[in-house]
């Protein structure tokens, strides 16, 4: 948590500006926010660099939604002026 924004305020110093002082749960929850937010927006700066990207969807037998989502898949992409290949087997 040293590289942290979420830390921990003398007892005392939070008086002065009317917050009081985070309960250790809630410290760790707001640490917990910080590094998911980095993750993805980590996550967010590798994206900008994969060009292609494969998708598979896979099931034994019917009626688990494949082909739904595949649908919409295709659709949502073809909205966007996207393209991409759908192959069934």
């Amino acid at each position: 948590m040293a590289d942290s924004p979420v830390s921990h305020h003398p007892a005392g110093s939070s008086a002065e500006t009317g917050n009081s002082e985070a309960s250790n749960e809630q410290r760790a929850q707001m640490e917990q926010a910080y590094q998911q937010m980095q993750r993805k927006m980590r996550i967010g700066k590798m994206d900008e660099q994969i060009k292609h990207k494969i998708m598979v969807l896979s099931g034994k037998g019917g009626g688990l939604g494949k082909t739904t989502v595949a649908t919409g898949l295709a659709l949502s992409l073809a909205r966007e002026g996207k393209k991409g290949r759908i192959d069934g087997y």
